[in-house]
C-alpha cells in the first residue's frame, strides 16, 4: 500500500494487535511506546522508529522499526517497509533470528524450539493484521495483479525459490514468470533440496534465514554435489551472514530489496546479461 494511503488508525491497530499478541501471558498490559497525534500522518508519525533504510545498486529501499520485543523474546522488531515496489509498504514481524545454530552448539535444542515459537508468533501477529484489512507481505500479489501485463517472453531459465515465507515467494515467482523464467517454488530448506534434485534448475533463489534447514545450509549441500556443480545460488537475507557460512553462495541480496535489483542479479547469473 502507498505509505501516503496507510491511515494513522491502522498504524496504531497494528502496534496493539501486535502488543496484545506478542505480550498475551505477560503480567500487564503494554502500552504504545511512541504517541500518535490524532492530526499527524503516519509518515510525521515515523520520526519516533528507528530508520533500518539502506541504499542498494542506487535504489533506495525504506524500512522502520520499532523494537518492541515479546513476551519470550526481547529482540522481535515491529517492522514497516518497502519491498520490491516502489513505495509500497507492508507491516511485517521481524523475529530477529539470523544467528546461526549449529547442532554443536550449548542449549541447540532450546534455540532451535525458540526459533520455532517465533516464526508462529510472527505467523499469528501478521494472519491477524491482514484479517483486520492492514497491509502485510500477504497483499504483494495484489500489486503483482495490478501491474501492466508484460511483453511474453521465450523461456530464459528454470529458478527454483525456496523461502518460508509463502506470499514472497509466491509474488516473487509471479514477476519471474513475467519476465519469461519458468519458476518452481519450495517453501522450506528440505523441500527445496528435494526439488533441486527433482528438477536441476539454473538458479536457485534462497532465503537463508528458514527454520531447520537454513540457507547456508542448502547452499553447501548443493555445491558440495558434483550433479549441481552448474546451479548458480542467489541468496537473500535481512541481515548479517557469516561469509565463512556464505562464501559459496554465487550472489547475495539484502532485504528489503527492489525489482530492478532483483532481476538484474537473476539475469546476470542465469545468462550472463544485466
Amino acid at each position: 500500500m502507498k505509505l501516503n494511503r496507510i491511515s494513522l488508525a491502522q498504524l496504531e491497530a497494528a502496534l496493539r494487535l501486535y502488543l496484545e499478541i506478542a505480550f498475551e501471558d505477560a503480567p500487564e498490559k503494554q502500552t504504545i511506546p511512541l504517541q500518535l497525534a490524532p492530526d499527524s500522518t503516519v509518515e510525521e508519525s515515523l520520526a519516533g522508529f528507528e530508520d533500518e533504510s539502506h541504499e542498494g545498486d542506487h535504489l533506495s529501499a525504506h524500512r522502520y522499526i520499532l523494537r518492541l520485543g515479546s513476551g519470550i523474546y526481547p529482540f522481535m522488531k515491529f517492522v514497516l517497509q518497502e519491498y520490491l515496489f516502489e513505495d509500497e509498504f507492508f507491516f511485517q514481524v521481524d523475529t530477529h533470528d539470523q544467528m546461526s545454530i549449529e547442532p554443536d552448539m550449548a542449549d541447540y535444542d532450546a534455540w532451535v524450539e525458540l526459533k520455532r515459537m517465533n516464526f508462529k508468533l510472527k505467523d499469528r501477529i501478521e494472519r491477524t493484521w491482514y484479517k483486520a484489512g492492514i497491509p502485510t507481505l500477504r497483499d504483494l500479489m495484489d500489486t503483482v495483479r495490478d501491474l501492466p501485463k508484460a511483453e511474453p517472453q521465450s523461456r530464459q531459465g528454470l529458478i527454483l525459490i525456496v523461502d518460508d515465507e509463502r506470499p514472497i515467494a509466491d509474488t516473487i515467482g509471479a514477476l519471474l514468470e513475467r519476465r519469461g523464467y519458468e519458476v518452481k517454488k519450495a517453501y522450506d530448506g528440505a523441500e527445496g533440496l528435494e526439488m533441486i534434485a527433482k528438477f536441476e534448475p539454473d538458479l536457485v533463489l534462497l532465503d537463508y534465514e528458514m527454520p531447520k534447514i537454513d540457507g547456508c545450509e542448502v547452499t553447501a549441500r548443493i555445491k558440495s554435489n558434483e550433479k549441481f556443480k552448474n546451479v548458480r545460488v542467489l541468496l537473500s537475507t535481512a541481515g548479517s551472514v557469516s561469509l565463512d557460512r556464505a562464501e559459496l553462495a554465487d550472489g547475495f541480496l539484502v532485504k528489503p530489496y527492489r525489482t530492478e535489483v532483483l532481476f538484474k542479479l537473476v539475469s546476470h547469473l542465469v545468462d550472463g546479461s544485466g
